[in-house]
């Protein structure tokens, strides 16, 4: 099983919905910490 943390989840999908908006992503994942 994997450990989610709901905070980390929402906190990643807010920093990709403004990545989106902008115009694009530089990478896969969104947060550097969790790269």
């Amino acid at each position: 099983r994997y450990g989610l943390d709901i905070d980390d989840c929402l906190e990643q999908a807010m920093v990709m919905a403004r990545q989106i908006a902008e115009g694009g992503r530089d990478h896969p994942v969104p947060i550097e910490a969790w790269r």
